[in-house]
């Protein structure tokens, strides 16, 4: 038993780790997610030679004695996305703080994904170099009070994917650091970007997650973000333009083909307002799946006979909203027909 090195719980009905696993002091890898745990043990100090420790999809909050950090010191991956972490100080009657704020004493740490849930966490990300270089995945998660969030600030170069839940405050988000940050967020030392800046920071962002974000109106920032594949917005009850034509006038785009060149799946659900995905037609060259569902407002569709013509597999909608559309032509229409599911 003292020499098994990969311990994997995920997808189990565990609820409590056995204390019994400190003797286990040859792990390397553990995982919980997508358990149902709330707490780890404080006999988890003794695994020293942990590299690897996943604690995402877990539903409730996670808490971690702090007496655990020694065992976390050789960690070169953490995985908290979707997850809250708070660590425990037993010494100070059960005084809870984030997670994010351990971090800092992980020195051999190259992979992290993140669940951060008040603003002053998102400061606190923000003013970590280090830590943002390493995240790949993010979750903003509530965080009261966030009104706007610019791309530029969190300068990571290693971020897959980007997720927004349940922000209710969030009014606004941007790639351009030198416009209002939000409340509690360090704007003054943003640098004034041109293109290839935007580029250097989410060039390689692959997925955007919106979630009853209520009050953003549209995501036109994505135009410097050609590589997005996979665009989630669902439940966002002011959503009037995916990209807003009017915003993009002011940055002087001259070319629609790259504006959601490299995108494969989109996901537009329970959006009220949205009345556009884009004014003009986009090629969607990668396109392979779509789904619409209850965006009564939203009445013509960014396509003509080319869009995603190679690519395009499934399109997902209330058969009745779509034979209520508008169409340049009948025969992109009717082109279009045989992808209904």
């Amino acid at each position: 038993m003292h020499v098994i090195k990969v311990l994997d719980f995920e997808d189990s009905e565990l609820k409590h780790v056995p204390m019994e696993i400190g003797v286990l002091v040859s792990l390397q890898h553990l995982s919980f997610s997508r358990t149902h745990i709330e707490t780890l043990p404080i006999e988890l100090k003794n695994l020293t030679n942990l590299r690897s420790l996943h604690l995402e999809l877990i539903e409730g909050p996670v808490s971690i004695p702090r007496e655990v950090r020694s065992a976390l010191s050789k960690l070169q991956v953490l995985r908290f996305y979707k997850t809250e972490v708070n660590v425990v100080d037993t010494n100070l009657f059960g005084h809870e703080k984030s997670l994010l704020g351990e971090l800092d004493y992980l020195q051999y740490l190259d992979y992290v994904t993140l669940t951060i849930t008040t603003v002053d966490n998102v400061k606190n990300l923000l003013n970590r170099h280090k830590l943002c270089s390493i995240t790949r995945e993010v979750l903003f998660d509530l965080c009261e009070g966030l009104t706007s969030f610019s791309f530029s600030s969190f300068r990571s170069t290693s971020c897959l994917a980007v997720s927004f839940r349940e922000c209710k405050s969030l009014e606004e988000l941007t790639v351009n650091g030198n416009e209002h940050m939000g409340e509690g967020l360090p704007s003054e030392n943003v640098p004034n970007l041109n293109f290839s800046s935007y580029d250097q920071w989410i060039k390689n962002l692959h997925q955007v997650n919106l979630t009853f974000c209520d009050r953003l109106k549209n995501m036109t920032w994505l135009i410097w973000a050609p590589n997005i594949k996979k665009l989630s917005i669902i439940c966002c009850d002011s959503m009037e333009e995916v990209i807003g034509e009017s915003e993009i006038g002011v940055v002087g785009l001259q070319n629609d083909l790259c504006i959601l060149s490299g995108l494969e799946s989109l996901f537009l659900r329970c959006l009220p307002k949205l009345r556009s995905i884009y004014k003009h037609v986009l090629s969607f060259p990668c396109l392979k799946y779509m789904s619409v569902l209850v965006c009564p407002q939203l009445k013509k569709l960014p396509f003509d006979s080319e869009s995603g013509k190679n690519s395009l597999r499934t399109i997902h909608v209330d058969r009745p909203w779509w034979d209520t559309l508008e169409w340049d032509d009948p025969t992109t229409r009717d082109a279009f027909f045989r992808y209904l599911r």
